[in-house]
């Protein structure tokens, strides 16, 4: 089943990942766990996350 945006949103800063400012576009949010390359993207047009991009 698809996580909820919120619950999505709550799971990567308990993980330690960091929401980069600016840097998302209208839907899109962009995570960055600190001192690495990993980033992650999400876009929600819906209230649900189904998948997403992961880029290291």
């Amino acid at each position: 089943m698809p996580k909820k945006i919120r619950e999505l949103k709550a799971m990567l800063l308990k993980a330690g990942f960091e929401l980069m400012p600016k840097r998302g576009k209208g839907s899109h949010a962009i995570y960055q766990y600190p001192g690495t390359t990993i980033r992650l993207t999400y876009s929600t047009p819906y209230k649900c996350v189904d998948s997403l991009s992961i880029t290291a």
